[in-house]
């Protein structure tokens, strides 16, 4: 899909961001003869657009809409008919006072599409760059790290982590008494939930990053052959897990009905998918032993293995140790650093 984008054709939103909403197929471009009839709009045809159609015939009419936007007007504009020359595009540039603008629309109008930059390297002009605020890179972070803590983190984990208690600065000093900052004593200007989904939806996009490129797709296994060979002792895997968990949270509960243990694990996967896994506990179930049946039956990855075994074994000490059951008692391993793309 390349047509002619035009600066009457173009859509700047409240958050600048420019919509072409009226984009024709190339076909059309091709075989209808009004399109070229329309004198007033050849000087944002690319010179090449009658041999080959490619992208940099979009950033070549980018380029003079960027022209018109920032000189108002070309001279010599084909409103009357006429047809908008070279000469007259030359010109309408060497009027521009910023010689960054004049810059940017000569590389977009560069007569060899192969010297025209493409629409990253555009984004890496010194004249649209634009250096993402701490506050817009952590909620990135937050959003694509780990966006699951809202969805499935518990009220009471929340409290225990996000608390007005919670200490997030503390300045120390060798002769006199240091300085805490608590979660309640930072200032609230503006609804940070209202900003994170606007983030998560696509509204503030890091355009300065590379893209997140998705996981590679899990192959299905292959059904073994069957083999006439002793089978060993330990169960083989059902199936291999090759994804690693990122989030994890476990907590055991007793049921109201009977005097039974019941321990749900949270999984968080690199691919944001979510797993519960539920079973029934006792005194005489191991950490090491439920870690190894997960594996087994291909809920975890074999790396794994170790951090939900410690998770296991914290969440059943500090539960067996109670002489009653809280029905708060429960673990919870985040992982330690956030990337930021």
């Amino acid at each position: 899909m390349h047509g002619v984008a035009k600066l009457g054709l173009s859509l700047i939103t409240s958050l600048f961001a420019l919509f072409l909403y009226t984009v024709a197929p190339d076909a059309i471009h091709h075989h209808v003869k009004t399109c070229r009839d329309n004198m007033k709009n050849m000087h944002f045809i690319a010179p090449e657009y009658a041999v080959s159609v490619t992208p940099a015939i979009d950033v070549y009419s980018f380029g003079m809409c960027a022209l018109e936007m920032a000189a108002l007007e070309i001279q010599g504009n084909g409103d009357s008919g006429t047809l908008v020359t070279e000469e007259d595009v030359q010109r309408t540039i060497d009027s521009l006072d910023d010689e960054s603008q004049k810059d940017f629309v000569r590389r977009c109008l560069a007569r060899e599409p192969g010297d025209r930059p493409n629409a990253r390297e555009l984004l890496f002009h010194p004249l649209l760059f634009e250096v993402h605020p701490l506050k817009l890179l952590a909620a990135h972070a937050l959003v694509y790290s780990t966006a699951n803590i809202s969805e499935t983190i518990t009220d009471e984990v929340v409290q225990r982590l996000f608390g007005p208690d919670v200490v997030v600065a503390e300045v120390v000093h060798a002769d006199r008494p240091g300085v805490q900052m608590r979660m309640g004593d930072v200032p609230v200007a503006e609804k940070l939930e209202k900003f994170v989904e606007d983030v998560k939806y696509g509204i503030y996009p890091l355009t300065a990053f590379t893209a997140r490129q998705p996981p590679p797709p899990r192959p299905r296994p292959v059904t073994p052959e069957i083999a006439e060979s002793v089978k060993s002792v330990t169960p083989e895997p059902l199936d291999v897990e090759g994804r690693r968990v990122v989030n994890m949270m476990c907590n055991v509960k007793s049921r109201e009905e009977t005097c039974e243990l019941l321990m749900t694990i949270l999984l968080r996967m690199d691919d944001k998918m979510n797993r519960q896994l539920t079973c029934i506990v006792s005194e005489m179930d191991t950490s090491l032993l439920l870690a190894q049946e997960l594996v087994s039956y291909g809920f975890i990855n074999e790396v794994d293995r170790e951090r939900v075994a410690t998770l296991i074994e914290e969440t059943l000490r500090s539960c067996f140790t109670n002489s009653t059951l809280s029905p708060n008692a429960s673990g919870v391993l985040l992982p330690t650093e956030l990337p930021l793309s």
